[in-house]
């Protein structure tokens, strides 16, 4: 049978007991290590023997390779329950094998067997996948090829189950990163979340292509690379992959980076330089915080991982790290301290801006190349190591739309940005503005970046902006687009017609395309719609603007919301209250009609607002709502549960009937109602009273265009983002008189029935 995944995953699917993708790669690659590892043996017996020294293997006999696996021509393989129940006695030998007259080469078999399974139960379709893995010959550099192909293939696999929870760098970035980084043999390579070994593999390749001869070299090459992994699959695709690469006794451990104080490290532990693609979103513990200054410390593991970095990396040490864009402009605590770090204790030389499809399908992260290195540059100014920072945009290249599975970043995809790395020149984007110039690449001095208040989100891709048409505009040019469509598909009709009466004779035409752009036309009518009068409605130009005699203006109303919020501050703090004020407006975002006023949202409400309620205190008839009751652009409630009805046990918010309840995670999904009743939610929900303002007009403005798009750019978190509370808060805000907001309201509410018929 062909060594092949193909081949395996059809073997592994006729047993029930393996029925995930995660557990047939489990399965099949702990089988293909101890191949190689059995392999590797046979190859240190022949070199002890050859020094007329003897070897002991780490497996007892009666465990190895050769003992249970290969197939013997007499019909005496072992196979069936007896196989199975063999195989579970191997694997826990070896998760529990004693590592005492163990050569350090040796113990990577018990590091590798303590986090595995074995699954299979079908011991007859086991037999079958080991006669297979009997195929690969380790001795045979074809063989080795072929398991690199099927390594390929199974990180695919990885990512399309998405069972790890992780993303694997493309190889042409990785490659890109490892070449700018240049590891030299004598070096250490260090990837502290290294997964598959990617990083890992890219500098073992980048190394022996400098010539790996003579016995000092070859020993060199052994103990160049430093790993971690976390999780157990990656790290047994990781210690495989760096056997076939050659290397006896990979330094990889599995386990978290983060288990000791990374002010600890001594200058034996630390490395020379770091290719990384860290974990993003929170995935560290409680302890692994405390092993991190407190002014770092944050729930992002991506930013613990770059503090992190700067302590292991040795002096003239450098590293190259992937991080995704909320990092740059994030204004958290932590983010600033880090940023800190890079640009006063190391020297942040060089940020590479990636296309957001680079990762593509598995994510639309937008993620940078920080190149940083442990040297202070030329002429910094005093109390930084970093004197300027370079920044360059990588383009999707000419010809490429977009970057996807069937289609990912190539190596020489990255051949403009080595050929600018190069060549540093500073490139202005295109321009009809001479006084809105933006930049493809740019130097800045670490002053100016200190100025912007540590903003790293520089020569940023131009925006996209969804174009809000408005209504009459958007229907009359649906109608044009509708009637062009319908008239080539009359046409076509038509030819199918003289076709068959046999007055026309057949074209490759096809009705496919023209059918599916309707399609795509009359579906996406509704949204844009919604999204057109909506920005009418904040813009003051879906309804007559005129103002009953006597009614007060916005900024009256405005005042009135300020005097109330003052008195409730004196009532709650006393003397200690402070006077509030009305929030500066630098830039209106366009103009408003006679009798509105702009303020911030600050100035009504506040997004920072936590407060929570015992889950111990809520009656069991009590209305609890979830992120998953509302359904998302629309502001509807799919659901009502009670509080009886559910299982949860954590803490919640408080609201009350008219409450404005908006989600502050993935702010993109637009999820916003008004409360018909008194309730609880959970905290991922943000409870808003906008009294006096009318609560309908405040949740059209929170879910119109100009508020989803601001929350979107600020949003923090990169697997799970969540609205910036600072962005959100001075966000604009057009506040129209009492009555023209209930008159936009009535107007929204009759627009989108008749929007619903469609």
């Amino acid at each position: 049978m062909a060594f092949s995944w193909k081949a395996a995953r059809d073997i592994m699917r006729k047993d029930s007991s393996v029925s995930t993708e995660y557990q047939r790669l489990e399965e099949f690659v702990s089988l293909v290590f101890l191949r190689i590892y059995n392999a590797l043996e046979e190859e240190w017996a022949d070199e002890a023997d050859s020094n007329g020294k003897s070897y002991t293997p780490a497996i007892p006999a009666e465990y190895q390779w050769g003992a249970w696996a290969v197939k013997r021509s007499d019909g005496t393989s072992l196979t069936g329950d007896s196989l199975v129940e063999h195989l579970n006695k191997l694997y826990r030998h070896c998760a529990t094998m004693s590592v005492v007259g163990l050569e350090p080469r040796q113990m990577i078999v018990r590091k590798v067997f303590q986090g595995l399974t074995q699954h299979m139960r079908d011991g007859f379709q086991l037999r079958q996948l080991i006669d297979m893995v009997n195929e690969l010959n380790y001795h045979d550099a074809k063989q080795r090829h072929l398991f690199g192909q099927m390594y390929e293939e199974m990180l695919r696999i990885m990512q399309s189950s998405k069972e790890t929870g992780e993303y694997y760098t493309p190889r042409a970035v990785t490659k890109f990163i490892v070449e700018q980084l240049n590891p030299r043999l004598g070096e250490k390579f260090g990837d502290f979340a290294c997964g598959t070994g990617g990083f890992l593999t890219a500098a073992i390749d980048h190394l022996q292509a400098q010539g790996v001869e003579t016995k000092k070299q070859v020993e060199q090459l052994q103990n160049a690379i430093v790993g971690c992994e976390l999780k157990a699959i990656p790290y047994l695709l990781c210690a495989t992959n760096m056997l076939v690469h050659g290397i006896d006794n990979p330094a990889i451990t599995q386990g978290t980076a983060f288990s000791k104080n990374i002010n600890d490290y001594d200058e034996k532990e630390k490395v020379n330089v770091v290719g990384m693609n860290p974990p993003y979103g929170g995935m560290t513990t409680s302890t692994e915080l405390t092993n991190f200054p407190e002014n770092v410390r944050t729930a992002e593991t991506a930013v613990l991982f770059l503090a992190y970095i700067c302590r292991r990396i040795k002096e003239n040490g450098r590293a190259g790290v992937i991080i995704p864009d909320g990092f740059l402009f994030g204004t958290d605590n932590a983010s600033i301290e880090v940023k800190k770090m890079l640009l006063k204790e190391m020297n942040l030389h060089t940020i590479i801006r990636l296309p957001s499809s680079v990762f593509a399908p598995y994510t639309s992260i937008t993620t940078n190349i920080l190149f940083f290195e442990n040297k202070r540059a030329a002429d910094a100014p005093n109390g930084f190591k970093t004197k300027d920072v370079w920044v360059y945009r990588m383009d999707m290249p000419e010809g490429v739309k977009h970057f996807s599975k069937t289609k990912p970043i190539q190596p020489e995809h990255m051949q403009v940005v080595k050929d600018w790395w190069e060549n540093r020149v500073e490139i202005a984007d295109p321009t009809d503005d001479p006084a809105k110039v933006t930049y493809k690449a740019k130097c800045y001095s670490v002053k100016e970046i200190e100025d912007s208040g540590y903003n790293l989100d520089l020569c940023k891709y131009p925006k996209e902006e969804e174009v809000i048409l408005a209504p009459d505009a958007l229907i009359s040019g649906f109608i044009k687009s509708f009637r062009d469509n319908c008239r080539i598909v009359i046409s076509s009709v038509e030819h199918i017609e003289n076709l068959i009466s046999g007055r026309e004779s057949s074209n490759e035409d096809s009705l496919t395309s023209i059918c599916g752009d309707l399609s795509k036309l009359v579906s996406s009518l509704p949204d844009k719609l919604r999204k057109s009068v909506l920005q009418e409605a904040i813009h003051g130009t879906l309804v007559p603007n005129d103002i009953p005699e006597g009614e007060a203006t916005a900024q009256e109303l405005l005042q009135q919301i300020l005097k109330e919020r003052q008195d409730k501050e004196n009532k709650e703090k006393g003397k200690k209250a402070k006077k509030l004020t009305l929030s500066t407006i630098d830039e209106e975002p366009w103009e408003l009609p006679e009798g509105w006023c702009w303020c911030k949202l600050k100035d009504i409400i506040d997004f920072t607002s936590s407060g929570t309620t015992k889950n111990g205190d809520i009656t069991t008839d009590s209305w609890i709502l979830d992120l998953e009751d509302i359904e998302k652009e629309t502001g509807r409630l799919i659901c009502k549960k009670r509080f009886g009805d559910v299982k949860s046990k954590s803490d919640k918010r408080a609201f009350k009937t008219g409450n404005v309840l908006y989600s502050k995670l993935r702010p993109y999904l637009n999820k916003c109602i008004i409360a018909d009743e008194d309730g609880y939610c959970t905290t991922e929900i943000l409870v808003f009273d906008f009294e006096p303002i009318y609560n309908r007009y405040a949740q059209s403005f929170l879910m119109s265009p100009f508020f989803v798009d601001r929350v979107n750019q600020g949003a923090a978190g990169v697997k799970m983002p969540r609205v910036n509370n600072t962005e959100a808060n001075d966000t604009c805000f057009p506040l129209p008189p009492l009555s023209i907001q209930h008159r936009i309201v009535e107007k929204i509410d009759e627009v989108f029935s008749a929007i619903n018929t469609l």
